[in-house]
């Protein structure tokens, strides 16, 4: 229940614009057969076209790579690399919005706040060097821990959500999204808490 309540305050805020006030990453965790995929996928359609990028946080120290979050409403990543996050100043600042440059191939430098969401999935966690507090604070953890079995899945599920719920997805997320807001923070699940 509480992994439910903490995702619908998750993407109505990224709806909202405001993930980046939240200061929070997520990597949701799980082996395979657990809707990780089927639920980012439903995730992705919620948000407008060409407002949606896949950077991993391996990825963020690139100046390329973050010049496509400067439109960018969330970022998830389907997959995570195992590599390490070795750029941990410049992930805690895209994950806060705080000012960066960036630029695109052949262009000039430019400034921005990003505010995009961003959500990670994968197997396992990635390793990080940084262990200070900054950086751990900056990740909720969600595991997807049941699977299910060939008998029980459903491979057709999440294109029924799409097309039938999408609207009321986002009715529903806009308003978790703004009570998070108002309260300055988001109902974390006790089994992320590290």
């Amino acid at each position: 229940e509480e992994k439910i309540r903490f995702a619908w305050e998750f993407i109505g805020c990224a709806l909202l614009r405001a993930a980046t006030r939240m200061q929070k990453a997520v990597f949701i965790v799980g082996g395979g057969a657990n809707g990780k995929s089927t639920l980012i996928d439903i995730l992705i359609s919620l948000f407008p076209a060409g407002s949606v990028t896949s950077i991993a946080p391996q990825d963020f120290a690139s100046e390329y790579r973050l010049a496509f979050l400067r439109s960018a409403l969330l970022n998830a990543v389907n997959e995570s690399p195992d590599s390490e996050i070795a750029a941990s100043a410049t992930f805690k600042s895209t994950i806060t919005g705080d000012l960066m440059m960036a630029r695109q191939i052949r262009e000039a430098p430019f400034a921005f706040r990003p505010i995009a969401a961003h959500v990670f999935l994968g197997n396992e966690l990635p390793a990080f060097r940084d262990l200070s507090e900054g950086f751990a604070r900056r990740w909720i953890v969600l595991t997807m821990d049941r699977e299910f079995s060939v008998q029980e899945q459903d491979r057709t599920i999440g294109q029924r959500i799409r097309e039938q719920e999408s609207e009321a997805i986002v009715c529903r997320a806009i308003i978790a999204g703004a009570t998070a807001i108002k309260r300055g923070h988001f109902i974390e699940p006790t089994t992320s808490v590290t």
